[in-house]
């Protein structure tokens, strides 16, 4: 800390030439300024002008920086990570606090779905999308032109208002998005010209370029008419010239014009004529406060002088005190910084030159590794990852550049980092001293808690799913036991072009049954697998069928070993038996002694034992649709199923059972629309699925249906048509059309998911519906929904 130096003898005879100077200075200025004030009209035509050149430059220059921040907040909108509406709102709210003067704050797209409309901010967001915002004159001039448009002063629909609105471009990359706009009241124009008249102004009035009256603010008792009086002459006379100033003096009154051409509109003032008495009267007033207060000052420096010893006494005190203040200051610093020290996060700050300052705790060490002080902080905490590096940069340079708040840079700065194997995550906080504090933390730990945690939970969910799908759980490990004889047989001898589909058919649905079970690895494993065979199909490529042999059972043991490990061995086991109650079984072996075993009667007898309901066979599938619905994002009411109370031997029917997995999955994934669509279509937000079980004259009729979109007759022909499923001069109903979707490999989807996208699903039901002798009608509604029924014959069940 600096030593205080009280030079009172300077201080005092430096005050006696100022007061010099200052008396001197005013009988000057008085002289000077009473003997210009020859003609009271052209002194204050004179102050008129200058103030209505002030008015021009003040309203220029608000438009001008208007325009500015909204290039800037069109660029940055353009390098959001994601242009949803709720990072678009995020931003947008942001950006407008503070900004009194700003009605209307928003951004709207050139991009469907909303015809171009994508979100308005004025006092509460909202995200209109039945309007086509590409029709406005704002929208429209910002693109053709390409640049900052400036719309004149025109009555805001929504909230009745004049106003003027400034509207951008905004592109991401080099490619046109959209463009963002914001609206401004022209009333403000009238609180701006008030700062720059040194008389009252009695009306403030604004004309468009037809001479209508914008707006008025009357604070004087003075006719408006005055100003409207050859207003039509004013105006060609302001067209001439880019700023025209024209006072004229009427009744006491000055009268002042002024054109803005930025804006397309003219401001006119009206007020009273001050005379040259006045002021010389107010001239002298001034001279003689101002007197007054020299002589205040020079009693007041007198005393100083006088009081100057007994001050002096006192400097060695003061002196004292704060060499003492300053150790105090040392000692808290040094305690706050041991503190910092033993805490197991890193604290660094840095400022605009981007390096990291001296002063940081020990905990950087530990988490770096090195002396960071006075490195790039970018450098430090990405290291290698150059495009990391770069967004920190561009960020942080708009904050130390006042261009954007901290809290928006904040944000959307990266939050966690790696560095020398560990996980760091990363927070920052805004500092009083326009620094930027970073806190650092190793949460690898943490993650691999988390991770571990997470496998756990797979395996709970894993383990449940298998004990309340018991029957077919069996069932799913023997298809992969069929599936793993059949890769080892196509090993040894590769497969035909029908061998590849119908292997690509059952590894689809060996797919959906893992995903049902949880099995979350051999589902992936399954579907890279499935893609490698459809490659090999489609281009007549070689594949190892060993490969994915290894792949798949690697994963899918892993994943069983974790049902094995809590429920035991004996427990698959015994999910591929039958369980027998002890009196049917005694009365079994009574029965097999008296009769021919061959008989019918005790063939009838024993099928008994594994008879289950319709609805117990079709019981998973609630729960498939539950999952691909949660794995979708989507939402739907339990799966009904209705009727299926009849027993049967389930033998024959469980490949149909396990095909219908895929009418569900396509209703959720093709049919049920997403919360936010089908609130705007005034559905529920949760869709619904239903199976209603039929059984008349020994045939079942299980009949699939859903309240979603309803298929696409058009989309569906046309993809067709391009496969040559179709001839060219055929026409077709709706049904024909809606069959074709049962053909192998047909599908809408270009791209292949989890889910569906490769043709097969369908395909697999109406093979296993073919086999047992049936058949499938499919009706659907745009808008209404879809309905798969499926007709099978119930002999010898």
């Amino acid at each position: 800390m600096k030593k205080i130096d009280y030079s009172f003898d300077k201080i005092t005879r430096g005050g006696f030439v100022l007061i010099a100077l200052a008396i001197f200075t005013i009988g000057i200025f008085t002289y000077v300024l009473t003997s210009s004030f020859k003609s009271t009209n052209t002194h204050l035509e004179n102050m008129i002008e200058v103030s209505l050149q002030s008015v021009a430059k003040e309203v220029n220059s608000w438009i001008s920086e208007k325009r500015n921040a909204l290039r800037g907040i069109g660029k940055r909108i353009g390098r959001l990570d994601n242009l949803s509406a709720k990072n678009v709102e995020t931003y947008l709210k942001s950006t407008k606090e503070g900004q009194y003067d700003i009605i209307d704050i928003y951004f709207a797209t050139i991009i469907p779905p909303s015809k171009g409309g994508y979100a308005v901010h004025s006092e509460n967001w909202s995200f209109l999308n039945n309007i086509d915002w590409t029709t406005q004159e704002w929208f429209r001039k910002a693109i053709e032109e390409d640049h900052t448009i400036i719309i004149k002063p025109h009555k805001d629909e929504m909230t009745g208002k004049k106003i003027i609105s400034i509207s951008t471009p905004v592109y991401v990359g080099s490619d046109l998005y959209g463009v963002a706009g914001i609206d401004l009241s022209i009333s403000l124009l009238n609180n701006i010209s008030e700062k720059s008249f040194l008389e009252d102004v009695y009306i403030n009035t604004i004309f468009d370029d037809g001479g209508e009256i914008l707006e008025t603010k009357k604070t004087g008792d003075i006719n408006v008419d005055i100003l409207t009086d050859n207003i039509d002459k004013t105006l060609n006379l302001l067209e001439e010239n880019q700023t025209y100033i024209r006072t004229d003096f009427i009744k006491g009154t000055y009268k002042g014009y002024i054109n803005i051409p930025t804006l397309d509109l003219t401001m006119a003032y009206c007020g009273p004529v001050t005379g040259i008495k006045k002021i010389q009267r107010d001239m002298i007033i001034y001279t003689i406060l101002l007197t007054l207060l020299t002589i205040i000052v020079t009693i007041s420096h007198y005393a100083s002088w006088r009081n100057s010893k007994q001050l002096l006494s006192a400097r060695k005190e003061i002196e004292a005190a704060n060499s003492d203040l300053e150790k105090k200051i040392q000692d808290r610093t040094s305690s706050l910084k041991n503190i910092l020290d033993n805490a197991e996060e890193g604290f660094f700050t840095f400022g605009e030159s981007m390096v990291i300052d001296p002063d940081y705790s020990k905990g950087c060490e530990d988490i770096f590794g090195m002396n960071i002080a006075g490195l790039s902080v970018s450098e430090v905490l990405f290291p290698g990852m150059d495009e990391m590096v770069s967004d920190f940069k561009q960020g942080f340079k708009l904050y130390f550049e006042e261009k954007s708040k901290a809290k928006i840079i904040i944000d959307l700065t990266e939050k966690q980092t790696r560095i020398k194997n560990r996980n760091i995550s990363l927070s920052y906080k805004e500092t009083g001293e326009k620094k930027i504090l970073c806190i650092c933390n190793d949460i690898t730990l943490k993650l691999e808690i988390d991770r571990k945690n997470r496998i756990e939970a797979e395996n709970h969910k894993r383990i449940l799913r298998a004990i309340h799908n018991k029957h077919f759980f069996a069932q799913f490990t023997e298809s992969a036991d069929t599936l793993f004889q059949t890769l080892e047989l196509y090993i040894q001898q590769d497969p035909s072009k029908d061998e590849k589909k119908q292997l690509m058919r059952r590894i689809h649905t060996f797919k959906g049954d893992s995903g049902f079970f949880s099995f979350i690895q051999t589902q992936k494993t399954a579907h890279e697998s499935e893609t490698l065979i459809t490659d090999s199909i489609h281009l007549d490529t070689a594949i190892s069928y060993k490969e994915i042999l290894i792949q798949i059972r690697k994963y899918y043991y892993k994943e069983l070993k974790s049902i094995s490990n809590t429920l035991g061995d004996n427990w698959i086991e015994e999910s591929n038996g039958v369980s027998i109650p002890r009196k049917d079984f005694l009365t079994l072996i009574q029965y097999t002694k008296k009769t021919n075993p061959k008989d019918r009667k005790l063939q009838k007898f024993l099928d008994s034992f594994r008879k289950i309901t319709l609805l117990d066979l079709f019981s998973r599938l609630p729960f498939a649709a539950e999952v691909t619905a949660e794995k979708l994002g989507k939402k739907i009411l339990p799966m009904e199923i209705i009727g299926g109370r009849l027993k049967i031997v389930p033998d024959r029917f469980f490949p149909l059972a396990e095909s219908c997995i895929h009418i569900v999955n396509n209703m959720v994934d093709h049919g049920i629309e997403y919360p936010f669509e089908r609130e705007a279509l005034q559905k529920t937000p949760e869709g619904k699925i239903r199976l209603t079980i039929t059984v008349e004259r020994n045939k079942m009729s299980l009949e699939f249906k859903d309240d979603g979109r309803g298929i696409n007759p058009i989309a569906v022909e046309k993809k067709a048509r391009s496969l040559g499923l179709i001839e060219n001069n055929r026409s077709m109903q709706n049904s024909e059309i809606y069959a074709l979707l049962l053909n192998d490999g047909f599908s809408t989807r270009e791209t292949a998911t989890d889910t569906s996208g490769r043709g097969v699903g369908l395909a697999a039901v109406n093979e296993s519906v073919s086999k047992l002798g049936g058949s499938i009608e499919i009706r659907s509604k745009t808008g209404k929904g879809t309905t798969f029924e499926l007709m099978v014959p119930l002999s010898n069940a």
